[in-house]
């Protein structure tokens, strides 16, 4: 099995180690790929794990493979501090490859059509 990469360097989403060992305890059926990722050697590899699908905007896409970080990595100390709400993870190329999308910046405002989701519900 291989994961989708992009000239070597994975296209994965990210998610803290806590929320992953919640899914994988919840979820025992979901493929998890310990030593996954060796992004941040200094941290250990990381674990990867096979979401089967994720709902964004009402539409259902997957799977998602979501590349383990450190706890914290996302939190108050990390890119949490940059946010108004708690911060688990990040949603990467791997989900957003779905999607076409439109960011309109000075509105505060995005929209999104889903180019190939498996159940459409819009």
């Amino acid at each position: 099995m291989t994961l989708q990469t992009e000239k070597g360097i994975g296209v994965t989403s990210y998610i803290d180690k806590a929320v992953l060992d919640r899914w994988h305890q919840e979820h025992p059926d979901w493929i998890v790929i310990d030593d996954g990722d060796e992004l941040l050697p200094v941290q250990g590899d990381m674990r990867v794990i096979r979401v089967p699908n994720v709902m964004v905007a009402g539409w259902s896409v997957g799977p998602v493979w979501f590349t383990e970080r450190p706890e914290g990595t996302f939190g108050p100390k990390g890119m949490g501090a940059h946010m108004d709400a708690p911060v688990v993870g990040a949603a990467g190329a791997n989900l957003w490859q779905h999607f076409v999308m439109t960011l309109d910046y000075p509105h505060d405002a995005a929209w999104l059509t889903c180019a190939d989701c498996k159940d459409a519900q819009r």
